[in-house]
């Protein structure tokens, strides 16, 4: 019990719409909460009394705005450049994580920090798994450990149980147009099939040898991406 938080990231923007869809969603599941955000931060924490209650009421894939969902397990701000790994090593000690992530949130403020993320990860990968909190091979058995830095000296530590939140980092699919696309709108829907739909969704709503009818079809993308599907 004590204060606890989630941390959502959403689309730069779309913060007010994810703090009142995270508020409205927790108070229907008789759970009190506030959420703390900033126009064009591409993120939102929803703080509450129980972060397990909130986690539960709060599905990942219930959530319209939300690109991710993490479970805080700490906010660490004010930290040294020189030493950032220590006081997240000692943040996270006697838990166990089957995966790291380390990453920001998508807006045009974060974007320079992509660059420590990247590092970072490389140097914090090791240290965990010599301290015994990351698994020397990745396991999706068990939670994944997301660190969103916010500013150099400000991360978030969260926590994201297997099947409760998006498996890309940042929460959004890196996918690539191929070269025989006939438009970039192929895109689209390809992203729209990995994110809405489970995989078992996929597999039975989009078989080979199914028909399909786009509307409208010019210049012919999502047929393009339908007929690669064997439809």
């Amino acid at each position: 019990m004590g204060d606890a938080a989630l941390l959502c990231y959403c689309r730069a923007g779309f913060e007010p719409e994810l703090a009142a869809e995270l508020t409205e969603r927790a108070g229907a599941a008789g759970l009190a909460g506030w959420a703390r955000t900033d126009r064009q931060s591409g993120y939102v924490v929803f703080h509450g009394e129980d972060r397990d209650a909130l986690v539960a009421a709060l599905p990942f894939d219930a959530l319209i705005f939300a690109r991710q969902k993490l479970a805080v397990i700490a906010e660490l701000a004010g930290l040294d450049p020189a030493d950032r790994i220590t006081p997240m090593r000692e943040a996270l000690a006697g838990q166990r994580f089957g995966a790291l992530v380390v990453e920001h949130p998508d807006s045009d403020g974060a974007k320079p920090l992509a660059g420590l993320a990247r590092a970072f990860g490389n140097a914090l990968r090791p240290a965990l798994r010599k301290a015994g909190i990351l698994t020397a091979q990745d396991d999706a058995r068990l939670p994944a450990l997301h660190v969103c830095f916010v500013a150099g000296d400000h991360a978030f530590l969260g926590r994201v149980p297997p099947r409760d939140g998006a498996p890309w980092p940042m929460g959004i699919p890196r996918l690539r147009l191929h070269a025989d696309a006939p438009s970039r709108s192929a895109l689209k829907l390809e992203e729209a099939l990995l994110v809405l739909l489970h995989p078992h969704e996929r597999e039975r709503l989009v078989r080979p040898g199914m028909r399909a009818a786009d509307l409208g079809a010019a210049p012919g993308g999502w047929t393009w991406v339908l007929t690669r599907q064997g439809m």
